[in-house]
């Protein structure tokens, strides 16, 4: 994937370029396909890395492959442009108090990018589940980001592999 500018949009959403979402389609439904093209290319890139690596690891079953296509799919449209993502991540790193009184819903605010961020995986299991994903699918993308001891153990071995390919990309 390349990064190329989008000349006075200003938006990160424009900034990166198409990845080829033929893998996606290929795995996805109709309906989950329509969702993960709501999600910027950027992020389409990296669902798409997850999905790669997680195949590089060995077999993955339709659920997984889901999941790991749509589970960002939360942050469409939730005003993280570039500058917001970038303070997220310094946020997290430098001041994790402050980024978590910034995360109180707030829409139409400026903050509404910071719970965007923050709530993407509840957001994102019931739009996966509007687009008639698995149970198994929706689970996986709703606890992708919470620790493993929280979620019930037979999700826990994909919940694993998602998180070590989310990381990795």
């Amino acid at each position: 994937m390349q990064i190329s500018a989008a000349p006075g949009s200003g938006s990160y959403r424009d900034s990166v370029a198409s990845p080829d979402t033929r893998p996606a389609q290929e795995a996805l439904s109709a309906e989950a396909f329509e969702l993960f093209r709501t999600m910027s290319a950027a992020d389409q890139g990296h669902a798409l890395a997850v999905l790669r690596l997680l195949r590089g690891e060995g077999p993955v079953s339709p659920d997984l492959s889901a999941a790991a296509l749509l589970h960002d799919v939360g942050k469409a449209d939730g005003g993280l442009t570039l500058p917001y993502r970038t303070a997220i991540v310094l946020l997290e790193t430098f001041w994790p108090q402050t980024l978590k009184r910034l995360c109180g819903y707030a829409e139409g605010s400026w903050r509404a990018p910071f719970a965007a961020d923050a709530h993407h995986a509840v957001i994102g299991a019931e739009r996966c589940l509007a687009a008639g994903c698995s149970m198994r699918t929706v689970a996986l993308v709703r606890y992708h980001d919470v620790a493993l001891e929280a979620v019930s153990s037979d999700l826990c071995v994909d919940l694993e592999r998602l998180k070590r390919a989310d990381d990795a990309s």
